[in-house]
């Protein structure tokens, strides 16, 4: 597994357009589920309510990662879906799902990240 680090956060090569985080925002470890956000904010709340949502266009990946960070578009997140496969397993005692690029690297993610609206950062490749 190739990994490297970019302002303090690691990205590895799926084999796709982009490189990929190898966890979520708000963590170090592929086990944690990391923090949640809102469309367009970037800090976390308590509870999420239409009462309470702000919304915009901030990218929480670039504000909170800095660097290079970004957050994908529709389009990274298609080729992501497609052109990896998708595996649940056990890691740690942790539900996790394993992707696996066409490049052979994986990237493990908790279970409770939803991948289409989960924030899953990554670099310009």
């Amino acid at each position: 597994m190739i990994k490297v680090n970019n302002n303090g956060h690691d990205y590895i090569d799926l084999g796709l357009s982009v490189y990929w985080a190898t966890c979520n925002i708000g963590t170090y470890t592929s086990t944690n589920q990391g923090n949640k956000y809102a469309f367009g904010e970037t800090t976390t709340k308590s509870t999420y309510t239409s009462s309470n949502y702000v919304g915009g266009n901030a990218d929480v990946a670039k504000q909170n990662l800095g660097g290079d960070w970004r957050l994908p578009t529709k389009s990274e997140l298609e080729e992501l879906v497609n052109k990896c496969s998708w595996k649940r397993n056990t890691r740690n005692g942790t539900q996790v799902i394993t992707v696996t690029g066409p490049s052979g690297n994986l990237v493990q993610k908790s279970t409770m990240v939803r991948v289409a609206i989960q924030p899953q950062v990554r670099l310009q490749r």
